[in-house]
């Protein structure tokens, strides 16, 4: 019975991952998603593991320049409502290991910043995949 929950969590989590990479997050959507990392770009030290899995999920939702675009506009015209220190929003990315093809910067043109294309991202995660299970199979060995 739980070998069954568990595959049945697995499945629920995979398909909510798959509709995320198929469908652009709305602004509403990545704004309700990045509230549990309010605390830290605003006043906490560090951001927690529900704020980290938020910034991959938005980042994994903007899949084509349109939607980082937008997703940059959006980020731009309300953190400020927000209280957001524009520092903190920087180093939230690396802080959480996420790689995002758009600086986060306040200051950032949305519209003219030249993005990487979704394929180049893909392809650097697919590389960082295979090293990980290659450098895992070498230690059972």
């Amino acid at each position: 019975m739980e070998n069954k929950l568990k595959v049945g969590v697995k499945v629920i989590v995979g398909l909510v991952a798959l509709v995320l990479t198929v469908e652009a997050m709305t602004c509403r959507d990545a704004i309700n998603t990045m509230l549990f990392c309010i605390p830290y770009l605003t006043t906490e030290p560090s951001p927690t593991l529900v704020c980290c899995q938020s910034v991959a999920i938005v980042n994994a939702s903007a899949t084509t320049t349109q939607s980082r675009r937008e997703l940059c506009q959006c980020f731009e015209n309300n953190a400020p409502a927000f209280g957001v220190v524009p520092d903190k929003a920087k180093q939230l990315p690396g802080l959480c290991g996420v790689r995002v093809p758009v600086p986060i910067d306040l200051n950032v043109d949305c519209q003219s910043f030249c993005l990487i294309l979704y394929e180049e991202a893909h392809e650097f995660s697919l590389r960082a995949a295979s090293h990980r299970h290659r450098h895992r199979h070498r230690q059972w060995s």
